[in-house]
C-alpha cells in the first residue's frame, strides 16, 4: 500500500471501494482511480488550475484580514451553530 502520510497527494478511501488522490496545492482531486496503484499516472499529470490558486490565496488573505475571534478555536465553525449543538447534545443526553 502507498504511504498516505508523506505522499504529496494524500489518498482519500471512497464508500465505493475506489480511491480519490487530493492535491495539497489547489486542494481539487487530483484522480480518481478504482485501486490506489492507478493512481500515481493521473498525479503525475496534475497540473494546479491559475484560477483555483487564485481563489485560495485569496480566501487566505481575507482569513488574514479578519481580526481573531474565539470562532478559531473551533477551527472556523460558526460559534452560533457550535452553541446549538451542543445543546442539542445535552438535550440528547438528559432525555436518554
Amino acid at each position: 500500500m502507498i504511504d498516505t502520510l508523506n505522499a504529496v497527494y494524500p489518498h482519500r478511501h471512497n464508500r465505493d471501494g475506489s480511491f480519490d488522490s487530493i492535491c495539497r496545492t489547489c486542494f481539487a482531486t487530483a484522480a480518481h482511480a478504482k485501486d490506489e496503484a492507478g493512481l500515481a499516472e493521473q498525479e503525475r499529470d496534475h497540473r494546479c488550475d491559475p484560477l483555483a490558486l487564485a481563489y485560495w490565496e485569496s480566501n487566505r488573505l481575507k482569513a488574514r484580514a479578519q481580526p481573531k475571534c474565539e470562532a478559531r478555536a473551533y477551527r472556523g465553525f460558526n460559534p452560533l451553530m457550535v452553541k446549538a449543538q451542543f445543546k442539542l447534545a445535552i438535550s440528547a443526553y438528559a432525555a436518554a
